[in-house]
């Protein structure tokens, strides 16, 4: 086919060279661009098009020219340029042939500028002039990501189930299911979550996205506090798409669901045997950091102790932050104070200090304090949490502790 090609190059240059004036010289232009087109000769195929629209004009190729040129600068990802080709034909043949498509590919060239109102204006205006057009599939889809690119979930959503009922059997359902569902679980309408991604996995098995939505689907029942049903899906995940790349956060999961449910002996087994299988190193420290949890929150304060002992000086100094800090509420919870606040001073004053560990340390801190009967160090500490810019909840209880110190004298 190649060789036929250059033939077929190799005859229109000769036609253009000894006949440059002739009437069909626009045919010939445009058989010779289109034979360019198909090799992907971009440079060749744009210079022969580009003499074709400015020296034919009137031609009936000259359209078929614009398309093309505005195609090639959009396949460079030179979108402006592309745009201009577009527009110009928009304008010029509004009710051509190429009319649906240079509107279309203006709301592609838009949202690749991400000018996302023209990419949706350009979209409805597709939708609107030709309803039943071959790109109404398209323009409905990407009308529904260009509105989650400007961040209007409730018109993307308006777009998306649009598109769902429309075109049930189009190849980008998937894509559309799964959005429905994270957008579901964004706004916390677990149930309605649950209904998308499990449409997409009865219905596309086979899809990139299945597991995507196996794992999407049981993270939203974990947080609504069904994690017995999180874990059944999890475990659907790990035995239909064993090669999936979320398999080592589903193990994860489990684990996580057992400890939720203080199921702590399944989960601290769980978590162990991801240590041992030596594949997960990755997240290898917040395993270990998450048995020791475990090991805390059932009482084995020894043992919590012991695991948070061998990650506080772990060369990353957030998770050596963490664990220093849980060290110290285990000595805290045996009953050793001195030992915990040995830890505190070193988790707030430390080289490896680190927010929020530094703010919960000396809340913590003052706390003990307080109860020792040192206010005036406790006060200390509060407002030194205060002026190193302390957030969140740390802030809020350091701020009332400082009010109800000050209104009792200190």
């Amino acid at each position: 086919l190649l060789s036929r090609s250059e033939d077929a190059i190799a005859a229109y240059k000769r036609v253009l060279s000894e006949y440059p004036s002739d009437a069909g010289a626009d045919e010939v232009l445009h058989r010779l661009g289109y034979c360019h087109y198909q090799n992907k000769r971009w440079d060749e195929a744009s210079e022969v098009l580009r003499e074709l629209w400015e020296s034919h004009p009137s031609s009936p190729w000259a359209d078929s020219a614009l398309y093309r040129l505005g195609w090639i600068r959009l396949q460079k990802g030179a979108y402006a340029d592309a745009l201009e080709y577009f527009r110009i034909l928009r304008e010029k043949s509004a009710e051509g042939l190429y009319a649906e498509q240079a509107l279309y590919q203006e709301g592609v060239c838009r949202y690749r500028l991400h000018d996302f109102a023209g990419a949706g204006a350009a979209y409805a205006e597709v939708l609107k002039k030709f309803p039943q057009g071959p790109l109404t599939e398209r323009a409905l889809l990407e009308s529904g990501w260009t509105f989650a690119a400007e961040g209007k979930d409730k018109e993307a959503a308006a777009a998306f189930e649009k598109f769902l009922k429309q075109f049930p059997s189009a190849p980008a359902v998937p894509q559309a299911l799964f959005w429905m569902g994270e957008d579901g679980r964004r706004r916390m309408d677990y149930a309605a979550a649950e209904g998308f991604f499990d449409r997409l996995v009865r219905e596309h098995p086979r899809s990139d996205l299945a597991d995507d939505a196996l794992y999407s689907w049981a993270v939203g029942l974990a947080r609504s506090g069904r994690h017995d049903d999180a874990t059944r899906i999890l475990h659907r995940l790990l035995d239909e798409y064993p090669s999936s790349d979320l398999v080592a956060d589903a193990r994860f999961a489990v684990a996580e669901n057992e400890a939720a449910l203080k199921h702590y002996a399944e989960a601290i087994k769980l978590f162990n045997r991801i240590l041992s299988d030596g594949g997960e190193n990755a997240r290898a420290k917040e395993t270990a950091m998450r048995i020791a949890d475990c090991q805390f929150a059932r009482g084995a304060f020894a043992r919590a102790l012991d695991g948070y002992a061998k990650l506080a000086d772990a060369d990353d100094a957030f998770v050596a932050a963490q664990a220093r800090f849980k060290k110290a509420i285990a000595w805290e919870a045996m009953g050793e104070t001195g030992e915990a606040k040995s830890d505190l001073l070193e988790v707030l004053y430390g080289r490896g200090s680190r927010k929020p560990w530094a703010d919960k340390a000396a809340l913590r801190l003052g706390e003990i304090f307080e109860r020792e009967g040192r206010m005036q160090d406790a006060l200390t500490l509060y407002e030194h949490l205060l002026e190193a810019g302390g957030r969140g909840d740390e802030a809020d209880a350091a701020r009332e502790r400082v009010e109800q110190l000050k209104r009792g004298g200190f």
